[in-house]
């Protein structure tokens, strides 16, 4: 099986390249606008007027998605952080759980401390789900505690690795990671 997490950014043609050129199984999307008909199952609720930074000022119509190309998705109930979290479960086989998440920035520009509320929220799902694959946009990164002396974003990741999951990002060098910064 073939999985993606992207950030699509809500950017004209994402859906056609996702679907053309990457062609995975499985696709965890965030900022990820689900319009008319498309091939496959989604799952997807857009964020609205659930902003961590400023509440009702404004209205996301992009979400997190989960999408598949073969396979029926059932949906997992996550009560909190609606349209920044989207989990799922492969309908015939309810052993593998698929969750898309996207971390907003606080009123400081920080990530970590709604990273953690995430997880605390997701711990239940995550600690009874014999196969899961997370994946999103955590707008975190180990190289951010070297730039500014801290181990607040080890210490995230050390968190998700204590629930069972595998940090991916270290496969990657942290010269080639890519961001917008």
């Amino acid at each position: 099986m073939n999985f993606v997490t992207w950030n699509m950014g809500n950017r004209k043609g994402a859906w056609d390249y996702l679907l053309e050129v990457i062609k995975p199984d499985f696709a965890l999307l965030q900022e990820a606008q689900v319009i008319g008909q498309r091939p496959g199952h989604v799952l997807w609720q857009a964020i609205g007027g659930n902003r961590v930074k400023y509440r009702e000022k404004g209205r996301y119509r992009w979400g997190s998605a989960v999408w598949s190309s073969k396979h029926e998705l059932k949906e997992v109930q996550v009560n909190t952080y609606r349209g920044w979290i989207q989990a799922a479960q492969v309908a015939q086989s309810k052993a593998l759980t698929l969750v898309s998440m996207h971390v907003e920035l606080d009123r400081a520009g920080r990530s970590i401390p709604n990273l953690h509320k995430m997880l605390s929220d997701l711990t239940p799902l995550l600690e009874a789900s014999p196969q899961v694959v997370l994946g999103g946009d955590l707008n975190a990164d180990v190289v951010f505690d070297k730039r500014y002396g801290t181990r607040r974003h080890s210490i995230a990741f050390d968190r998700i690795e204590d629930l069972g999951l595998s940090h991916c990002n270290r496969l990657i060098d942290p010269g080639q990671r890519g961001t917008f910064r």
